[in-house]
This record gives C-alpha cells, structure tokens and sequence, in this order.
C-alpha cells in the first residue's frame, strides 16, 4: 500500500513480477468494478 499526496493508501501492484492473472481483481472491489464495466481489458 502507498500513500497519495494526502495521505490515503492504495494498493500497488509490482509491474515486473505481474503475469496478468488477474486474480487481484477479485479481492480489489476498485479494480473488480472497473473490469466488470470493461475499462480493464
């Protein structure tokens, strides 16, 4: 988790060691709902 410039965590995934299984979408109600509207295809 890294904070934004005012303070708030967000997850970060590590470019270098993803292999787009997309598991993460499934406990990341953010990211989950981005891919159910098909903005992460």
């Amino acid at each position: 988790m890294l904070p934004d410039e005012e303070g708030f965590l967000y997850p970060v995934v590590d470019a270098e060691i993803c292999i787009r299984c997309y598991k993460c979408l499934s406990v990341c109600a953010f990211k989950k709902d981005q891919k159910d509207k098909g903005y992460l295809e």
